[in-house]
């Protein structure tokens, strides 16, 4: 019956809590290798549509060169059909336009 749910919780710590970043391991030691195993592990923290997490994740805990091909992934997405402002990005997930699929580049580019 199709996948109802691809939330990822065991990268809750990266984001939105933000316990495990590559921040807190240059300033308090933390490790990422747990996180990062979890994020290669686990085939919906890949993915890079709407309000998924993956693109703020890669950001977070250090994998740049992930980071960087989310990030064109999600600035090569086209506009939804039938509106005028062409930052306004199709439905992914929840309805249309969404407003998550940009707002979590700019926060991966944060």
């Amino acid at each position: 019956s199709g996948v109802h749910n691809s939330e990822t919780p065991e990268l809750y710590c990266v984001h939105p809590y933000r316990l495990v970043t590559v921040g807190r391991n240059l300033t308090q030691g933390v490790r990422l290798d747990q996180a990062i195993k979890a994020f290669a592990a686990d085939g919906n923290a890949h993915s890079n549509t709407g309000w998924n997490q993956g693109i703020m994740n890669a950001a977070l805990l250090g994998m740049t060169d992930t980071a960087v091909t989310m990030l064109k992934q999600r600035a090569a997405t086209g506009p939804a059909p039938g509106y005028r402002f062409p930052g306004f990005m199709p439905h992914f997930q929840d309805y249309e336009p969404s407003a998550n699929h940009l707002a979590n580049y700019l926060t991966a580019l944060n």
